[in-house]
């Protein structure tokens, strides 16, 4: 439930020690100075989603950079996780972290998860909505955040307070809010699209600190008669 601790907590950490070890940190990296509608780093918790068995639990994070980002700066924003070893945020948050080296891990913490290609894909954890609208965001207004994320439109989308698949958090309005801002409307988000989408990405106004973060969705097989 402390997706935006961690992710928060770990930009504060890959910018400390991007500064300290590389030099002064990209425009790219904080999220200021860009021209208007350039993408910028996106921190992300990664949790245990959309299994029979799935808790919800947060078994890892990623840091997401826009294509064609300088090779610098991709190389010092690994320096900076390599050189990172302890997430500490008060009493919040103190966890210990280790670069992933490609060894098994759990799946929630493996890229292939999240970098995947699919027509369908659910929320792991609630989207922040962009604008304070007074009835729930339909497909003109999700398809909105689609495009402010980079991605393409979706043909269908649904939203609603709980989550669609299992593991996925429902959180509460304190925990699904960044850090310094004032509190958004927030929802679980269902899309399907004409054409595969390969992913990772997340959507709406928190998806810099795992806000909105998707996860590739497959229906259940029916099993046949016999």
């Amino acid at each position: 439930r402390k997706v935006v601790t961690v992710a928060d907590t770990l930009r504060r950490a890959v910018l400390s020690r991007y500064e300290e070890l590389v030099g002064p940190v990209p425009p790219v990296l904080v999220g200021h100075g860009l021209p208007p509608g350039d993408q910028h780093a996106r921190f992300w918790p990664l949790p245990d989603v959309g299994f029979a068995h799935s808790s919800g639990r947060i078994f890892g994070a990623a840091v997401w950079l826009p294509a064609g980002t300088d090779g610098a700066i991709v190389d010092g924003t690994k320096m900076a996780l390599w050189g990172t070893e302890r997430l500490v945020a008060g009493k919040a948050l103190e966890v210990g972290v280790e670069m992933h080296d490609g060894s098994e891990r759990p799946l929630a913490a493996s890229p292939s998860r999240w970098v995947a290609t699919s027509r369908r894909w659910v929320s792991a954890f609630p989207a922040q909505h962009e604008r304070h609208t007074k009835n729930a965001p339909g497909l003109a207004e999700v398809s909105r955040w689609c495009r402010n994320a980079g991605i393409p439109e979706p043909t269908e989308a649904v939203t609603a307070r709980e989550p669609f698949i299992k593991g996925a958090v429902s959180l509460s309005p304190h925990e699904a809010r960044r850090p310094n801002k004032r509190g958004r409307p927030y929802s679980h988000v269902a899309l399907r699209f004409a054409e595969p989408v390969t992913g990772p990405f997340a959507l709406g106004a928190g998806r810099s600190f795992g806000l909105g973060l998707m996860v590739p969705f497959s229906e259940p097989k029916r099993r046949r008669r016999t």
